[in-house]
């Protein structure tokens, strides 16, 4: 072989060993990119399965956190409506025990008795039946009854509270007119029932404005005091 064809034999060999290093080199590096690019999306699939999750507690928290928002809510108008109720069944109480004054429409009943027929079972009727339809004060003779009132008699006459009655009996009813009148004047009612007796007879009447005032001499209650004795006595 010539020194010209060793020559070109060398370069070729050169060449070859050239390319194979570079293609070589060109895959590896391939590799490496598609290895690089597979870790970034595992990476990113699993920065973003945890991003899903942390906003899935977090709405989560939200959402527990409006449920509470609700319930203090709820829980707040339920305590207003029940300090309302409460203030409403106090107000009816003291209407009832005659501790405050009171005014506004009601009924106003007179009853004729000139043979003295009527007792005091009689006007406790009328009484109960007014409270039962809804009567928020209510006045016998100029006096207004409390819920410790009582009827009761003295030979012939009637008394309230002790106090002897004389008729013809008036009796003064705050409350809703129509319906007290309804109640009271109803087939089988108490007006009905009191005008079948002879010479007793009874007028009602429609009051745009009466007036209770507030009883005097009200009952003081005292306050029981825990027993300071130890044990439950024996000994």
């Amino acid at each position: 072989m010539s020194a010209r064809s060793k020559t070109a034999w060398g370069l070729f060999l050169t060449f070859a060993v050239l390319g194979f290093m570079l293609v070589t080199q060109a895959r590896v590096q391939e590799n490496r990119n598609r290895q690089l690019d597979l870790q970034t999306v595992e990476e990113l699939t699993t920065l973003v399965g945890t991003l899903s999750q942390e906003n899935d507690r977090l709405q989560e928290e939200v959402t527990e956190l409006r449920l509470l928002a609700v319930e203090d809510r709820f829980t707040e108008q339920d305590r207003a409506d029940s300090l309302v109720e409460q203030e409403r069944t106090l107000a009816g109480l003291r209407l009832l025990n005659g501790v405050v004054e009171s005014s506004g429409p009601g009924v106003r009943l007179e009853l004729r008795d000139p043979l003295r027929e009527l007792h005091a079972y009689e006007l406790g009727q009328v009484v109960n039946e007014l409270k039962s339809a809804g009567a928020e004060a209510i006045i016998v003779n100029g006096r207004r009854l409390s819920v410790r009132s009582a009827f009761g008699n003295f030979g012939e006459r009637v008394t309230l509270d002790g106090v002897v009655l004389t008729a013809p009996y008036e009796v003064e009813a705050l409350g809703e007119p129509d319906t007290l009148i309804s109640s009271m004047v109803m087939a089988g009612g108490v007006i009905p029932t009191l005008e079948g007796r002879p010479r007793v007879s009874v007028e009602i009447v429609k009051r745009q404005e009466l007036r209770a005032t507030r009883l005097e001499n009200l009952p003081t209650y005292v306050l029981a005091a825990p027993s300071r004795e130890d044990g439950d006595g024996a000994g």
